[in-house]
């Protein structure tokens, strides 16, 4: 799991350097990316869910609002998917 927020961070930053001329699509890559590296350095079960649940949904709108594309992070995001719902099995258990 760590390898796809790594892949999400690689592709974020590739993202800014390409659009460095539209700010509120480099303020919307970066704020959803800025914590990514806590996360990785420390993970967490309620980090990974408040990603999923809240940062990963905020920057899904504020993407869509802009008319951007962010089908590159879907092959991450499936591997980070599959660790979600089992981090929340677990807490239904």
């Amino acid at each position: 799991m760590r390898s796809a927020f790594l892949e999400i961070l690689y592709y974020t930053l590739l993202h800014v350097r390409s659009y460095a001329n539209k700010q509120a699509v480099c303020f919307a890559l970066a704020d959803h990316a800025h914590n990514i590296p806590h996360f990785v350095g420390s993970p967490k079960p309620e980090l990974l869910c408040y990603y999923w649940e809240v940062e990963r949904q905020c920057f899904l709108r504020k993407m869509q609002e802009l008319a951007e594309s962010v089908s590159v992070f879907e092959p991450s995001w499936k591997i980070i998917e599959q660790e979600y719902e089992r981090v929340k099995s677990r807490a239904v258990a």
